[in-house]
């Protein structure tokens, strides 16, 4: 889809590099960029105006640029258990495609020794997931995070923001309150769309109908979350 700006997105990219000076490091992408006629103070959209191939080429490029970016949101890291772990968020370097997938999905993302960000959009089994489904999450008896400072698991619908529901519940955390143990100690966290009943509604973190995602967030975590040697938490369809 082409952007409300279409391809005066150029332009502001252009603009922007005059605000903000183009770092060294990223000088040979500033020079492809050169070459298709963006940089400082550059208006591409001008020049498109009159030429149908340089036009047909930036319209492309915002097309395949955007489905470029959401495949890399779907794929941001290595898989574990439903979640997409990569410990690089924040500290990009020259992998544009990272750096712009979190920009477009959980923009200002911390470096990882102080937050780590771990999105889940399917199952332990790859399958999405969907408010049509139930699933449990499991804390084994007397399981915590290892963090050094506090943990969640925020439930967003499928335009990223916060799914309405009749409890508004939109996230559990280690700081939650009320949240109720079974008699063996364990922990389950019920995602679905309707009240699992009185005996449930506690730990109900209540999802829309359609397809949903979820963004575990580690505060501080401990060496073993970021060595990959922790197993993370299973994301299990139960229904």
């Amino acid at each position: 889809m082409i952007p409300a700006l279409g391809i005066k997105v150029y332009d502001e990219i252009s603009q922007g590099m005059v605000d903000n000076s183009p770092n060294p490091p990223d000088s040979q992408i500033v020079a492809k960029f050169a070459s298709i006629g963006i940089g400082p103070g550059k208006t591409p959209s001008e020049e498109a105006a009159n030429n149908d191939t340089i036009k047909k080429a930036l319209e492309t490029g915002i097309i395949q640029g955007e489905k470029l970016i959401d495949a890399k949101v779907l794929n941001v890291g290595t898989k574990f258990n439903g979640w997409l772990v990569n410990t690089n968020m924040g500290n990009y370097d020259s992998n544009y495609l990272l750096r712009t997938a979190v920009a477009k999905y959980g923009l200002g993302a911390n470096a990882a020794v102080e937050a780590l960000y771990t999105p889940a959009f399917t199952d332990i089994h790859g399958k999405p997931l969907t408010g049509a489904n139930d699933y449990i999450i499991h804390f084994k008896p007397g399981q915590t995070l290892p963090v050094k400072a506090f943990w969640s698991i925020t439930l967003y619908n499928n335009k990223s923001y916060f799914a309405d529901n009749p409890i508004n519940r939109y996230l559990v955390g280690g700081l939650s309150k009320g949240l109720n143990n079974n008699t063996d100690d364990s922990l389950d966290i019920y995602l679905q769309n309707q009240n699992p009943g009185s005996q449930k509604v506690s730990n109900w973190l209540p999802t829309p109908k359609d397809s949903f995602n979820l963004i575990l967030r580690m505060y501080v975590p401990e060496q073993q979350i970021l060595d990959g040697t922790w197993q993370y938490l299973i994301i299990e369809r139960v229904k």
